[in-house]
């Protein structure tokens, strides 16, 4: 009696791990025995569809009215190697899904063709270096050289765009190469700009005001240096002589003593950072008073 029970539970263990190796078998491992003659695919889908068990077809007729097969037998072959053997080399594939197989076109993919774009910028004056050349397909850039030249790998008929602070921007369809561009001069793009120290922001990225003093208005009065010029010239700018020392130089305040750790303002000559002595008023021809905070820039 413990014999037969025993062999029970040992049929009755092993059922779920046969079910579960006949779930895990794809409907293309079934054996398949049949034979096509020269014809076209729909009618050899038609055979395969008698020989096989439990398998759906799905397909477009006009995708596979026009694929030529040739005379061929199989004999106890796996589904997966039949289609296998009747779409390789032709414009159609397939695929198993939900129990279904989907012959459909193979999507044939574009082939971009990569063009090798070369060219100097100018303007009215000669070359321009630091022009931003920038492809509007991929959005790759590049900069030019100090001779203007540039060089650049884009796809084939794809449209170059030309862009320089003070200038016009140019959209060109690049064409042929060598490609040549003149930019003409965008005073009224400057007014979107302003200088900050070594670069440039936009308007919209500053807070605060500029303040310009230009020095024949002021040549008139009698100071003795370019801090003195700009007491009561300038909206929020504030010149103190502190202390007694009539040798000492004033003392700049902009935004009143509010300034962040009561600092003075930074001095940029001509585009450089000044550090020296008492410059000579005049040897000005004017000044420019940033009170601004750059805001981040998203």
């Amino acid at each position: 009696m413990s014999a037969v029970l025993l062999l029970l539970t040992v049929l009755t263990a092993s059922m779920p791990r046969r079910a579960l190796a006949e779930q895990k078998n794809s409907i293309t491992d079934q054996p398949v025995t049949v034979k096509f003659t020269n014809e076209t695919l729909d009618a050899s889908l038609e055979k395969l569809k008698k020989a096989v068990n439990n398998v759906s077809f799905n397909y477009k007729l006009e995708d596979v009215a026009q694929v030529k097969v040739k005379e061929s037998q199989f004999i106890n072959k796996s589904l997966k190697y039949v289609l296998d053997a009747l779409t390789s080399h032709t414009a159609v594939e397939y695929r198993e899904k939900y129990g279904t197989i989907i012959i459909s076109r193979k999507k044939v993919l574009p082939v971009v063709s990569k063009v090798v774009i070369t060219g100097v910028v100018t303007d009215k004056d000669g070359p321009l270096p630091g022009v931003v050349v920038r492809s509007k397909a991929s959005n790759a850039a590049v900069s030019t050289d100090i001779n203007g030249n540039f060089k650049i790998t884009i796809e084939e008929g794809d449209t170059l765009i030309f862009t320089y602070i003070g200038y016009k921007t140019q959209t060109i369809v690049a064409d042929h190469s060598p490609l040549n561009v003149t930019l003409l001069s965008d005073m009224t793009g400057l007014s979107t700009v302003v200088v900050v120290g070594y670069g440039t922001q936009k308007k919209a990225n500053i807070t605060g005001s500029v303040g310009s003093l230009k020095v024949p208005n002021v040549k008139d009065r009698s100071v003795g240096s370019v801090t003195e010029m700009l007491q009561g010239q300038v909206a929020g700018v504030t010149v103190l002589n502190e202390g007694g020392d009539p040798t000492a130089l004033p003392t700049i305040r902009v935004r009143g003593q509010s300034s962040f750790n009561n600092e003075g303002p930074l001095t940029v000559v001509d585009g450089t950072i000044y550090n020296g002595g008492p410059i000579d008023p005049s040897d000005v021809e004017s000044i420019e008073v940033f009170k601004v905070q750059r805001l981040p820039v998203a």
